[in-house]
């Protein structure tokens, strides 16, 4: 009895231990930001929101700003995971912000951060914020939020409605939780104003 007792907890225990090191055994957080370095291709890569081949070459306003960014990424060093665009479809969509993976020096493992430089052409008094998710190309969360309350309660909120007009710049931390099981993840978000028009698309595709 004793030995088949001792027998199951072992095979448990194997069992146990095979998915840990399967799903949620992370490597470094070196190598994660390498992985994620190269599925980038080095530059100011990720989440491309469909652009066409060779799309950032051009001279059009849409090649002008991917240049911009991704010569911005490079020279401070950062990984990329991530772009942010005036809209969420079409070719001549302009890149107006980046999403780049950090280490996270206090609670470990990796967290990012979103730039975003925009020019708003009219006031910004409501609206909504759309999110999808997918994990390993399989949908996995999808929420949508009032734009002026979804930060309600955080320490680093950054929209305070109403948003005037112009220019504005945004920067955000996102920790990326430390539970989360290995593998690719693909997100999409979108924000509009209270006229149900679009004020930005992001995309953000990363691996850990």
């Amino acid at each position: 009895m004793f030995k088949r007792l001792a027998l199951l907890i072992a095979i448990f225990v194997c069992f146990g231990l095979g998915v840990y090191f399967t799903y949620f055994h992370r490597p470094p957080t070196a190598d994660i930001l390498a992985a994620n370095l190269a599925m980038h291709g080095g530059g100011g890569g990720g989440g491309g929101g469909n652009l066409p081949p060779g799309e950032e070459d051009d001279d059009s306003p849409t090649g002008r700003s991917l240049r911009v960014w991704k010569r911005w990424v490079k020279e401070n060093g950062y990984v990329s995971i991530g772009k942010l665009f005036n809209k969420c479809n079409g070719t001549d969509k302009i890149m107006i912000g980046t999403v780049i993976m950090l280490p996270d020096e206090v609670n470990g493992g990796v967290t990012s951060r979103t730039y975003l430089n925009v020019t708003l052409q009219t006031p910004v008094t409501g609206g909504q914020m759309y999110l999808t998710c997918q994990y390993n190309d399989n949908d996995l969360y999808s929420n949508q939020w009032d734009l002026c309350t979804v930060e309600d309660g955080t320490d680093d909120r950054i929209i305070y409605c109403p948003v005037r007009p112009g220019r504005r710049k945004f920067v955000k931390n996102l920790k990326i939780p430390n539970y989360l099981p290995k593998g690719r993840y693909s997100t999409k978000a979108w924000l509009t104003n209270q006229n149900e028009e679009m004020i930005g698309c992001a995309f953000a595709d990363f691996k850990i």
